[in-house]
């Protein structure tokens, strides 16, 4: 069975997480307010840095957590199990916040008003429709991948 090192577990973890800290979360935080918390958890001695250890100490924490027959390396089907678990609290998550009323199903009525949110979300100003300057402010963060502007992440 294929086993993980740590380095390439570390990788995928904060692959994973990343898209966590891009906009508003639920809480109704922003990502500049996320970044700063994340920071000053990590930062455990409080001198304004991470250091090597500060970073590697939650991640450590979480291979051991991944880790389940603890033999020192993550097997395929451990990693596995991880991904399902975090899949499952996240499409949890996503459905209490569509779920506005809590009685545990989602009409549609709730669907179109998520709907309507994220719709206002995307334009700027506050407007009630999007123009091409909407899509390309939603474009940009492609923008910094895409060498030859032909839309399109460029592999590295």
């Amino acid at each position: 069975m294929m086993n993980f090192t740590p380095a390439l577990f570390i990788a995928a973890a904060l692959l994973t997480t990343g898209p966590a800290f891009a906009g508003k979360s639920e809480d109704g935080r922003n990502s500049d307010d996320r970044r700063e918390a994340m920071f000053k958890n990590l930062d455990a001695n409080d001198d304004g840095s991470i250091s090597k250890d500060e970073f590697a100490k939650p991640h450590a924490k979480r291979f051991k957590q991944t880790d389940r027959d603890k033999n020192g390396s993550i097997s395929l089907a451990e990693f596995e199990t991880k991904m399902i678990e975090r899949a499952k609290a996240r499409a949890k998550r996503m459905f209490e916040r569509l779920d506005a009323n809590d009685d545990g199903a989602v009409d549609e009525a709730e669907s179109a008003a998520h709907r309507e949110h994220r719709f206002a979300r995307m334009g700027r100003h506050g407007r009630h429709m999007m123009g091409h300057g909407d899509r390309e402010h939603g474009a940009m963060r492609y923008k910094r991948h895409d060498d030859d502007d032909d839309r399109r992440k460029q592999s590295r």
